[in-house]
């Protein structure tokens, strides 16, 4: 095996394996960042609104989901208050554009999901607004930020999509969102994707003038693990929140399974990690690079874990966590640092650039590419120990449902309630497919994978059913522009059906005669009143019963 000088790290107390651990890696990581930059992460970086917080922090996010531990979402809370006004608006130099300024924007999706304040949704939309006019090359492609005109780098994929994908499933914006988010990967990988290895160059130039790039072709020059790693990440995010129906999920998918594959197939077999430059480790001047593994790790475990890729994936992430705990180390206070990453880097013009780049560990480095990796690599190994299932909810009609969970796929065993809400002159009809039932609640158990439909109807709504006893029972139901009646009498007798305008004066007469003891079911017409509020009465036997009726058009 390969060793590479590491520059700046601290003497450790004890190896990863000697560590008498009594938590996770996760947890203990994150609690380890608190601990060392207690009021802020900035107080590590410096670098304001921008992915070195918000990277570190959407790992710590990972951790938060898993444990609910109320400190984590505060220190995260605590980040973005400090940029983020009470009327939603972003402290940050907007007039500069820049996928790495956008970053962040994924933490107020997660607060405004947790805390359900309105400052976060709107500072979201406010960075969904900047997105929307971030500089594009010539066939629609992001450029990574002013300074990067035309370029468009896998580790770019991992500053924006992931976030849009997010927000526009939890705030009703998934037509533009989800177009966008998979529009980007799958054009730069059209262009990096190589499809002998399976594996992404780093970057694309579309105007073939970056120093990086090759003069014919705009591609740089090397696959570089931690770059491939975000493109990765991203992925496996970005279609946990995209409906199997959606034109690009199939190429989306298809494209995550591919480079799951290029993944595994570079996996060093010795150390279950992965090189710096991914597909050269038989040179000698490779190494292993800890950052891009950690981020490999993770995208294989949650892929595994969501369906989207095979299980026997699950061995290759497990191999490689066993390698990334070897490169976890203590401090003089017992908190754990992560080894063996390289510092902050952009696309380079040749091998021996990537291969030249030194390896730092945190602390003492304020790199936080490893705090990121680590974290979530941590989070899928160690605290997502169940599968998770897709729930596909499909709308018929105009309306919405709640899903309180704010997500797409859930851990089996978990049970949501969904709620449905009609949109404006609809009504709930109906749940079908893998729920069912008229009311307009619903728990589904996620024991597999579930696809439910909501029906949301125009025409008649009953407002109140609750209905007195006589001799006999009447059940009101609805369809568009009619409703069933149907009722049991226990003998023969004379029934009545009339329908009352809000005045009490009668409008129409659905019925009249004598009927036999037994059920009974009427179909009545509503389709020709004008819209209003109505009573429909059915009598017999000295009895009434009632219900107040609601007709949209």
């Amino acid at each position: 095996m390969k060793t590479r000088l590491l520059i700046g790290a601290v003497i450790s107390l004890a190896a990863s394996f000697t560590h008498a651990q009594t938590t996770k890696w996760a947890v203990d990581f994150a609690n380890a960042i608190i601990t060392r930059w207690p009021s802020t992460i900035n107080d590590m970086t410096g670098k304001g609104w921008e992915y070195s917080n918000g990277s570190i922090l959407y790992g710590m996010e990972k951790v938060y989901e898993q444990t609910k531990n109320a400190d984590y979402l505060n220190y995260i809370k605590k980040y973005v208050d400090a940029y983020v006004d009470a009327n939603g608006n972003v402290n940050y130099d907007s007039t500069v554009h820049s996928l790495d300024k956008i970053q962040p924007g994924a933490l107020c999706v997660f607060l405004y999901k947790e805390t359900g304040l309105q400052k976060y949704k709107t500072a979201a939309a406010n960075l969904r607004a900047a997105l929307a006019k971030q500089p594009k090359n010539a066939e629609g492609g992001f450029w990574h930020k002013d300074s990067y005109p035309n370029q468009m780098l896998t580790d770019g994929i991992f500053m924006a999509e992931p976030f849009l994908s997010k927000y526009g499933f939890l705030c009703n914006d998934m037509e533009f969102c989800d177009s966008t988010a998979t529009f980007q990967p799958l054009l730069l990988a059209s262009h990096v994707y190589i499809s002998e290895s399976k594996l992404l160059l780093h970057a694309w130039d579309q105007s073939k003038k970056a120093a990086w790039a090759d003069p014919t072709t705009g591609l740089s020059p090397c696959v570089w693990s931690r770059g491939m790693g975000w493109f990765s990440a991203a992925m496996v995010d970005i279609i946990t929140y995209l409906p199997k129906d959606h034109p690009r999920y199939n190429d989306m998918a298809t494209l995550l399974a591919n480079f799951a594959e290029g993944i595994k197939n570079t996996q060093d077999p010795a150390t279950g990690l992965w090189y710096q430059v991914t597909d050269k480790g038989s040179q000698s001047d490779d190494f292993i690079e800890s950052s891009g593994s950690g981020l490999f790790i993770y995208t294989l475990k949650k892929a595994a874990d969501c369906g989207l890729i095979d299980k026997s994936y699950l061995a290759v992430a497990q191999k490689g966590w066993t390698g990334l705990k070897t490169k976890i180390t203590l401090d003089g206070q017992g908190l754990p640092v992560i080894n063996g990453y390289v510092g902050a880097m952009s696309a380079l013009a040749s091998y021996a650039l990537y291969v030249g780049q030194t390896l730092v560990a945190c602390p003492p480095s304020v790199h936080p590419h490893g705090y990121c990796a680590i974290l979530m690599a941590a989070s899928a190994m160690e605290l997502q120990t169940v599968p998770k299932y897709r729930l596909s909810i499909t709308i018929v009609g105009q309306g919405s449902v709640n899903n309180p969970s704010g997500e797409m796929f859930l851990d089996s065993g978990t049970t949501v309630s969904l709620t449905a809400t009609p949109g404006s002159n609809y009504h709930f009809s109906q749940w079908t497919g893998d729920a069912s039932g008229t009311a307009a609640t619903a728990a589904v158990t996620m024991n597999s994978e579930k696809n439910i439909a909501a029906t949301f109807s125009q025409g008649a709504s009953i407002k109140n059913t609750s209905l007195p006893k006589g001799d006999g029972s009447v059940h009101f139901s609805l369809a568009r522009h009619a409703m069933t009646i149907t009722f049991t009498l226990r003998s023969a007798q004379k029934v009545v059906v009339e329908i009352f305008n809000s005045d009490g004066r009668k409008v129409g007469d659905f019925t009249r005669g004598i009927f036999a003891s037994g059920n009974h079911s009427l179909d009545l017409k509503t389709q020709g009143f004008a819209a209003g509020l109505y009573f429909i009465k059915i009598k017999y036997d000295r009895m009434m019963h009632s219900a107040p009726l609601t007709i949209f058009e």
